[in-house]
């Protein structure tokens, strides 16, 4: 579904909730309650105020296309606001649980402000429970009045470089039990200490600023309830690798860092005996060994923190080539047997991958419900053949998803006939699009593995993988109207 398509998907269905609350009054309450549970921007509520106006001003500068100034919408005041209209602006801002996006350019903090004197000081959304703010600035406080202490999720979007004293985009209400915090931005690492402070917080995305170990081992100490922690590692050379205490609750956790401070974490922690998925992000810079990318995981393994793991996804962003393979990569978790979901974002990293590697992976996570392998299939290195598709049809009954660069299509397949495999495998894709000289054979012995396979959405330019799932779909059907043929005909002996 385009995002053309939602808006209009989401146009209608408030229209309909509309409808339904001018029905009847049984209808009236819980209609206007899913009418208004999310708003993209503040605009819809302060329109309930007669006062509340716009105006047109005109863009200093080019507009995006270059072309003309592009008229712009300013919203203001003017004007008495009437008990009525305070009213209904009331009897809807108490139903708004969601707010995605508050700042506009033409809803200014002083608009948000003028509310809250209005209002006594009392938040103006008192049943909000999700907030994404973007401050106008370092100082902006104004999201202050529209959250409450029953706020529980947070999402700052800065656009600013905050310093460590102007820290007013942190709220500081003291009964507020924050569930969820996420920082979208790069502001000084000082910046962070308050956050610390929620100490109800379940998760933590600080994706964007690097954070040292001493900040970390103190989110190890307040955050004692954590279960997913984000974070982007920049640690000191000098300090000491002391222990760090805490996240024993966690189950999700994604470090962004050098491989150097990975290996050093996974040393520091203690086991997360409850970790259920880890991403770890190695930022471009100078290509590593397969091994040096392998030690953090080694770590990992050696310090007990995987007991549990069903997710694990490693990202290498630097470009380069290498003769070794992804099952040399993965080598530590080959002795995980509890991962159900496996990724490789390795789009720039001309890895080599083996049928023996596939066949390592098929064996060793029989659990295995959805695997992406993307690698630089184009660097020349060596490719999986479709034969080896078998060894996951054979060994993981659970597999739902399966992603691969690129499969070479030009090696033997077996001899057939071929057995067709009660697998339940849905996707199949290869992100490559290269030329496939025979679809219809592979696509019948595809067919054979994967019986449920789906065929992709329709492209105007197809690829040679597409094809194969084309054909793959084709003999599926051709195997079953054969089967009721053969019913037919021993129904029509039997009578």
């Amino acid at each position: 579904m385009s995002f053309a398509q939602r808006l209009e998907l989401e146009a209608e269905l408030k229209l309909t909730l509309l409808r339904c609350a001018l029905v009847c009054g049984a209808f009236c309450d819980p209609a206007l309650g899913a009418l208004w549970w999310r708003l993209d921007n503040l605009v819809p509520l302060l329109r309930l105020l007669s006062c509340f106006v716009s105006t047109k001003i005109k863009r200093k500068g080019p507009s995006r296309s270059g072309d003309h100034p592009e008229d712009d919408t300013l919203y203001l005041f003017k004007g008495e606001l009437s008990p009525e209209d305070w009213a209904r602006f009331h009897e809807c801002a108490r139903r708004v649980r969601v707010l995605d996006h508050p700042k506009l350019a033409s809803v200014t903090p002083h608009i948000v402000s003028q509310l809250s004197k209005w209002n006594g000081g009392a938040p103006l959304l008192p049943g909000l429970k999700e907030l994404t703010w973007l401050p106008a600035s370092a100082s902006d406080i104004s999201a202050l009045s529209l959250g409450t202490d029953s706020l529980e999720a947070l999402l700052i979007v800065l656009d600013c470089v905050a310093l460590p004293d102007e820290l007013a985009w942190i709220p500081r209400r003291e009964k507020m039990e924050l569930k969820t915090l996420q920082l979208v931005t790069s502001v000084h690492p000082l910046c962070l200490a308050p956050v610390t402070r929620f100490t109800h917080l379940t998760t933590l995305h600080l994706r964007d600023t690097p954070v040292d170990a001493q900040f970390t081992r103190e989110l190890a100490v307040n955050l004692k309830v954590a279960e997913s922690l984000v974070v982007n590692l920049l640690l000191i050379p000098q300090e000491p690798n002391a222990p760090l205490v805490g996240f024993r609750h966690l189950l999700t956790l994604e470090v962004t860092g050098l491989v150097a401070d990975l290996t050093r974490l996974f040393m520091m922690l203690n086991p997360l005996h409850e970790l259920r998925a880890l991403t770890l992000i190695f930022p471009n810079g100078i290509p590593e060994l397969t091994e040096t990318y392998r030690r953090p995981l080694e770590v990992l393994r050696e310090r007990g923190h995987a007991p549990a793991l069903a997710y694990s996804t490693l990202d290498i962003s630097t470009r380069w080539n290498t003769r070794e393979t992804v099952a040399q990569l993965f080598q530590p978790l080959l002795s995980v047997p509890t991962l159900e979901h496996v990724a490789l974002c390795a789009g720039r990293s001309g890895y080599q991958v083996t049928e023996g590697d596939l066949e390592w992976m098929a064996r060793a996570w029989p659990k295995l419900r959805e695997l992406a392998l993307m690698w630089n299939a184009r660097a020349g290195g060596t490719t999986p053949s479709v034969r080896a598709l078998a060894h996951f049809a054979q060994h993981c009954p659970d597999l739902r998803s399966l992603i691969l660069s690129h499969i070479d299509t030009n090696a033997a397949l077996p001899p057939e006939p071929y057995q067709v495999r009660p697998h339940g495998l849905l996707h199949l894709f290869t992100s490559d699009s290269y030329l496939v000289k025979n679809p219809i054979a592979i696509g019948k012995y595809v067919s054979t593995l994967f019986p449920k396979i789906l065929v992709a959405v329709p492209d105007p330019q197809p690829s040679g993988w597409d094809q194969v799932l084309y054909m793959a779909d084709a003999w599926r059907a051709a195997r079953a109207k054969r089967a009721k043929q053969l019913q037919a005909e021993r129904a029509a002996k039997g009578t």
